[in-house]
């Protein structure tokens, strides 16, 4: 495991991948978006959520983000989507919905590294320069499913989210950050937010997206003083059967071709829910993408409410 891990290192972080990736990042900062739609005034709360690919999630979280947060809050879309076709759709349905849109330059990073490059150019391009106080870093299959408030915790603490410690923590040096997918903050907190490329430097290679913010932040505050968000993981089948896992099990546990499973996770007591697997199966001409498409449907069509009946 440590030799995996070292070489793994060496791979991402040798001398002329380092130099270009960092001036691939000067340059993409320096550039401007392609596209924005339904500009708007800033608010005290904003909501900013990375699409990636896929317009459905996109519609449903915005459905569901304005029945059931309580706050007053701006919910701004930020295209990251390598798919033109998605892309499009993710517009129309920001335009149908009257949804600020802004779509990101296109970038040539993979993997996680493409997602952070795109939090970073939203921190500083877009972020740090509205004048909200408070904002929300959402990811685009996060769906609230019951009422719920956040802006009473942020007054409270200034950060909330889901917690992220205790992680292959023999080379972690107990470091602890929020998953910058559900994370809230209070933009007073720190003027130097940092999303990092992962994999960059040891002992921080186990952090992936956002460890750089644990020097920056998290190091100088008391985690033990912090409510953050609960966490539940199940896995689902065809019909919204939950099957209890540990992530050691997960490890080792392969779904049967034979079905299309997906999962969920609960987070903060059946208030949200994060729906994983929404852009993951590629090869659109297979009968697993084909059900797949029929299974998602289901999900959505019992998220707000049958889901909760269901699984109990």
């Amino acid at each position: 495991m440590l030799l995996k891990v070292l070489l793994d290192w060496i791979n991402n972080n040798n001398p002329l991948r380092m130099i270009y990736r960092y001036f691939y990042r000067r340059k993409f900062f320096r550039k401007a978006p392609i596209e924005i739609i339904n500009p708007q005034e800033a608010k005290e709360f904003e909501i900013y959520t990375v699409a990636f690919n896929n317009a459905k999630v996109i519609e449903y979280q915005i459905k569901l983000c304005e029945k059931n947060i309580k706050d007053e809050f701006l919910h701004i879309i930020i295209d990251n989507s390598i798919d033109k076709k998605a892309s499009s759709d993710i517009k129309n349905v920001c335009i149908k919905y009257k949804k600020m849109y802004i779509r990101l330059p296109q970038n040539t990073l993979y993997s996680s590294q493409h997602h952070t490059l795109a939090l970073n150019y939203t921190w500083i391009n877009i972020v740090q320069k509205r004048m909200c106080r408070y904002f929300w870093f959402l990811d685009h299959d996060i769906f609230p499913v019951k009422k719920t408030s956040i802006l009473p915790i942020l007054k409270q603490q200034k950060l909330y989210g889901y917690l992220i410690d205790k992680y292959r923590r023999w080379f972690m040096w107990n470091a602890w950050f929020l998953w910058p997918w559900f994370s809230f903050f209070d933009k007073t907190l720190s003027r130097k937010f940092d999303f990092g490329l992962v994999k960059h430097f040891l002992p921080f290679y186990a952090l992936d997206s956002w460890w750089a913010n644990y020097n920056l932040i998290y190091k100088k505050l008391n985690k033990d003083a912090i409510q953050f968000a609960d966490k539940e993981l199940f896995w689902v089948d065809y019909n919204l059967k939950k099957i209890h896992l540990t992530y050691d099990l997960i490890l080792d546990w392969k779904p049967p071709l034979k079905k299309v499973y997906y999962t969920y996770e609960e987070i903060k007591n059946w208030e949200w829910i994060h729906k994983w697997g929404t852009y993951f199966l590629w090869d659109k001409n297979s009968e697993l993408y084909k059900d797949y498409l029929s299974t998602i449907e289901c999900f959505f069509e019992n998220l707000e409410g049958g889901l909760k009946k269901k699984t109990k």
